[in-house]
């Protein structure tokens, strides 16, 4: 019986040493587990970080693109502006011009009206003179006739 326990008693310290093999094992394995789903953590927070780094770098290069578009906005309606501005001042150039242009056309139908005007009437003062040369001359030969009666 002796025998017996003994045997027993090794059979148990020898399952109870397998037994606190498999749980050492047990627990290095749930340890590396632990490792990895730590790293695994570490690797997404510091993802996570980077993403968030990103997404602020992005939203102030978006921040800087919408002020630039804005003040671009500005310039070009400043421009706009502008060019509509000077578009009144050249029409109103040109209704001026047009103005001053219709009255010295008028004053140049007026001017050719007077030339026309002086024209005929040195037409008829060279026709009158003609006219008044000839009775002259009739008058001198008809003088020169009497003086020789």
């Amino acid at each position: 019986q002796a025998e017996a326990a003994e045997a027993r008693c090794e059979d148990l310290q020898q399952a109870a040493k397998t037994r606190e093999e498999e749980r050492s094992l047990e627990r290095e394995a749930f340890r590396s587990q632990l490792h990895n789903l730590k790293e695994e953590l570490n690797s997404a927070h510091c993802s996570e970080i980077s993403a968030e780094a990103e997404l602020r770098a992005a939203l102030q290069a978006a921040q800087r693109s919408a002020t630039e578009a804005e003040m671009q906005a500005k310039e070009v309606a400043a421009e706009l502006a502008s060019c509509r501005e000077e578009g009144q001042q050249a029409s109103l150039r040109a209704n001026a011009a047009e103005e001053r242009f219709a009255k010295l056309e008028a004053g140049t139908a007026q001017w050719k009206e007077v030339e026309k005007s002086l024209k005929d009437e040195v037409l008829e003062a060279r026709r009158t003179c003609e006219s008044h040369k000839q009775l002259i001359r009739a008058l001198q030969q008809s003088m020169a006739e009497q003086k020789q009666q």
